[in-house]
């Protein structure tokens, strides 16, 4: 066999194998599960990957298990959000995403996201009525100590007319 013959079949297999080697060192992937409202698998929910530092823009589904997987991507920061029913559910930001062999778990659980989406009450209050909506904020406030509520009120562009909102999670 020819000396230059036996260099190419010598060559090629390592070439081929530096390769792989080499891609999978400058790629990354993510991953994750997501849970409907009734807390059961997902299927066919949008899954859109974001990356915010140079602007790419990826998606996927999830499968009958509700899970997703996508690979090949960059190490870098990415934004992954949830779409049902072309509606977004829910996001995860400043995913970073490093290079290695295990992609970055990012899971949704949509009946946990629905629990902890604030609801906002909006009180009327009509006549120069500060003074009940200053007590209303003050009992809001007291009641909010350690938890998620915010209230404020303010007066409209209405004559006489004021206005009193609480958050709460």
């Amino acid at each position: 066999m020819p000396a230059s013959l036996r260099k190419l079949f010598l060559a090629a297999p390592l070439t081929i194998l530096f390769s792989a080697a080499c891609f999978a060192q400058t790629t990354t992937a993510v991953e994750g599960d997501v849970k409907g409202d009734d807390g059961q698998p997902l299927k066919g929910a949008v899954i859109k990957i974001v990356r915010t530092d140079i602007k790419s823009n990826y998606s996927t589904k999830t499968d009958k298990k509700g899970h997703y997987y996508y690979g090949g991507l960059q190490a870098g920061t990415y934004r992954v959000s949830i779409e049902v029913d072309g509606k977004e559910r829910g996001s995860q930001d400043h995913v970073m995403l490093h290079l290695g062999p295990d992609p970055q778990p990012v899971n949704f659980d949509l009946k946990a996201l629905a629990a902890s989406k604030p609801s906002a009450w909006t009180i009327f209050l009509w006549g120069d009525l500060r003074e009940t909506a200053r007590s209303l904020t003050a009992s809001c406030s007291k009641q909010a100590s350690g938890s998620s509520k915010a209230c404020s009120w303010g007066k409209s562009s209405r004559a006489n007319t004021s206005w009193f909102a609480c958050l709460s999670r």
